[in-house]
């Protein structure tokens, strides 16, 4: 189960990644904990204080109006307690990517808020797929699985459109 906490000061942005968290946990049955929503750095940080862990995934806004660089403060802050946590950033300003990895954050994704709302969810199925599986947790119980020799595959059963057969020669 993750625990996700949200850094996010626009109301609207962060009712569009939460749900989009709980609309992937319809659709995928995920495990998914609490989702902690915050408009400060300050708030996220207290709140974090006490928590660590792979289980732990953050959703920071690398810049705002008012505050350029907080996402990456408090990143650098979550990096100093925890190194098994997963970072991703959300913004709206691009141009800020080179400056996440000057700081050295180990972030796991970096999402342009621009994106279409589907491009946007599937970022988000694929880094929330990414920290279960550093959690030791299965990505989608809600899927089609095949086992091979060399691999397992997962397709969720909403990307299905058909299965189709063939004779098998005995």
């Amino acid at each position: 189960m993750l625990d996700y906490f949200v850094l996010e000061e626009d109301y609207f942005q962060q009712a569009r990644l939460e749900d989009a968290i709980h609309s992937l946990n319809q659709i995928y049955i995920l495990r998914i904990g609490k989702v902690d929503l915050y408009d400060k750095p300050q708030s996220i940080i207290r709140a974090y204080l006490r928590k660590r862990g792979s289980h732990l995934l953050f959703f920071l806004d690398i810049g705002s109006d008012s505050d350029v660089e907080g996402g990456i403060l408090v990143a650098q802050q979550i990096r100093e307690r925890d190194p098994y946590a997963s970072i991703v950033f959300i913004t709206a300003h691009p141009e800020l990517l080179p400056s996440t990895f000057q700081y050295r954050l180990a972030a796991l994704d970096f999402i342009d808020k621009n994106l279409p709302d589907i491009e946007y969810e599937d970022r988000i199925i694929s880094d929330i797929g990414l920290a279960l599986s550093k959690n030791g947790l299965s990505q989608i119980e809600c899927a089609f699985t095949i086992d091979t020799k060399n691999a397992t595959i997962q397709v969720p059963f909403h990307k299905i459109l058909y299965f189709e057969t063939s004779p098998t020669v005995s």
